[in-house]
């Protein structure tokens, strides 16, 4: 009789964790089918992805939010858009922000705001060299970070 109460109780308890184990896993699924813009890079007909960093998004009664290192840190060279100096380069989202904020790191490690025209074209410099720019972006669902580098010729 006594190995009858404890299967029960054991069995009990698989069927406990069990469901949570699911509930965990159906969770987590639905804040990854969450999907933040994806912001492209245009200069002289090269395009590069920007790196991703820390946002927050909600849509369709769903929330997510990452903390993630700053973007424009570590930086590698999947990254980096080669391009003549002194002309426009082209921010290319896949949806279009309603705010964008875009800065270059100066030789200091000093952030310096940029212009925007037509909330999708900014100046390059007109010296060469390698440049770190940091998009922030602002949508009714949330904000998204981004990072990419610029290198100058």
């Amino acid at each position: 009789m006594k190995i009858g109460k404890v299967i029960a109780v054991i069995g009990s308890c698989l069927v406990v964790l069990g469901t949570v184990f699911v509930l965990f896993f159906q969770q987590n699924e639905k804040h990854s089918n969450l999907s933040s813009p994806h912001l492209e890079v245009k200069a002289n007909k090269e395009e590069i992805a920007a790196k991703k960093g820390a946002y927050c998004w909600s849509e369709n009664e769903q929330s997510v939010c990452t903390d993630t290192e700053d973007p424009a840190s570590n930086l590698d060279q999947s990254y980096e858009i080669h391009a003549v100096s002194d002309l426009e380069a082209e921010l290319v989202f896949n949806n279009s922000p309603e705010k964008i904020e875009i800065e270059r790191r100066d030789e200091d490690g000093r952030w310096e705001k940029q212009l925007m025209k037509d909330n999708s074209y900014f100046q390059l410099p007109d010296s060469e060299g390698t440049y770190v720019y940091r998009v922030a972006a602002q949508w009714e669902q949330g904000n998204v970070t981004y990072a990419f580098r610029v290198v100058t010729e």
